[in-house]
């Protein structure tokens, strides 16, 4: 289980648990974690993605690219919008929360909801 730190010190982050996941590679994981970013602006944001693109989500994609790890809500969730986050200061909702697994994990997988 995960808490990521807010935008200045994610990419630090995201670099340990980089190395701590090479150091698995040859284990299957699942990680449950508070990531403060997502990793589809359109679908797990409420509002209009901006432009620019946030350097922890940018590390949070580079981490699920890099070791082949699967978003499992989303890979059961397709299409579907729903958040885990809201923001008074933006008025808007996100999907920040994050159960991730290796991708062999992943047809043990027969359902996932966020509450």
């Amino acid at each position: 289980s995960l808490f990521s730190p807010l935008f200045s010190l994610a990419p630090e982050f995201f670099g340990t648990i980089s190395k701590t996941l090479c150091d698995l590679q040859d284990f299957s994981v699942i990680i449950g974690a508070d990531m403060n970013a997502v990793l589809d602006s359109l679908l797990d944001r409420s509002s209009t993605p901006s432009q620019h693109t946030p350097p922890s989500t940018a590390a949070f994609k580079g981490l699920v690219d890099d070791f082949s790890l699967t978003d499992l809500f989303r890979a059961v969730n397709p299409t579907l919008r729903q958040y885990s986050f809201y923001s008074y200061r933006h008025k808007t909702y996100s999907r920040i929360d994050h159960l991730l697994a290796s991708a062999i994990l992943y047809s043990e997988i027969h359902s996932a909801r966020q509450n």
